[in-house]
């Protein structure tokens, strides 16, 4: 009696592991059809196009598409706007990871601008983080990978992809799309004086600086009320666009931290100011500041 309990209890046990391998396995399959038949619906999405066209900032001598196309297996583009109301192309493709087949799923987020941004990366629909994600990026872009005659088997692996405790070097997700005008590239390597005035026309805001070998060095000067102006001088390494500084005094005791965004034609400076107690109500105040390059 005891010997058909337990054989009775292993052919159950048997048979939801049946049960569940096939459930998860319908699943893959009928999620494999939709994301071909998404692929084949958006193949002329401009979204879509706009990514697999872009370019990565590291590694500008290689499309998106192209290098995702060569390392991955079975690789489909979709186009979809989440609730949050961004633009989202979603990639998936078949790599290996230590040794284990998985399926990639890797969001890019388009701007309004014409950039975009690396999103969210998945294994298997599992989350992963920053660090298994920058390297994957490193794989795909990696010549000896991204012109492997594996191409498009599925056999591409990620050799290098960092453990959690290693860090990233010069590895920076930020993209910018390859259809980009050479007047709204970033001056990170554009020596030179730059000069810009007031986004709304205020005569008295205006922006100034010099670039040289990524190091920046300028003055902002913002009117504050009535005739009275705010000075704030800064200076930095300037990294994708990007200086962060800190002012002392804006002429006025007042103090904090300023970053200036550069894209192109326009800049925007984000002003913190720190409280001051004895602030006489004429000094920089905490906001964004918009420009537009001109001519000194």
């Amino acid at each position: 009696m005891k010997l058909q309990f337990v054989v009775g209890a292993i052919f159950i046990l048997l048979v939801t592991a049946c049960s569940n391998d096939t459930e998860q396995a319908i699943s893959n399959v009928t999620t494999t059809i939709k994301d071909q038949a998404d692929n084949i619906r958006d193949i002329d999405n401009p979204h879509v196009q706009s990514i697999k066209n872009g370019h990565l900032e590291n590694y500008p001598t290689k499309s998106v598409g192209d290098a995702f196309n060569d390392f991955f297996g079975s690789p489909t583009w979709k186009h979809f706007k989440a609730e949050t109301g961004e633009e989202v192309v979603e990639f998936t493709g078949h790599m290996k990871y230590q040794e284990t087949n998985l399926k990639a799923r890797l969001q890019f987020v388009v701007n309004e601008n014409g950039t975009f941004e690396i999103g969210a990366l998945s294994f298997n629909d599992v989350p992963q983080n920053e660090l298994i994600k920058n390297g994957v990026l490193s794989a795909v872009f990696d010549s000896e990978h991204a012109n492997s005659n594996e191409s498009n088997t599925g056999a591409n692996r990620v050799q290098n992809a960092p453990s959690r405790n290693e860090s990233i070097s010069n590895q920076d997700t930020k993209t910018t799309n390859s259809t980009q005008s050479s007047n709204d590239q970033q001056p990170n390597d554009l020596n030179g004086d730059y000069y810009y005035t007031d986004e709304d026309g205020n005569p008295l805001n205006e922006l100034s600086f010099s670039i040289n070998s990524k190091h920046i060095t300028g003055t902002i000067i913002i009117n504050t009320i009535d005739d009275k102006t705010a000075v704030i001088d800064f200076s930095g390494t300037l990294k994708n666009g990007k200086v962060k500084s800190t002012f002392e005094d804006d002429g006025w005791g007042e103090s904090g931290t300023m970053q200036l965004k550069i894209d192109g034609n326009t800049a925007i400076a984000t002003i913190t100011a720190n409280e001051n107690e004895n602030s006489t109500g004429w000094g920089i105040n905490t906001g964004s500041y918009e420009f537009q390059k001109s001519e000194p």
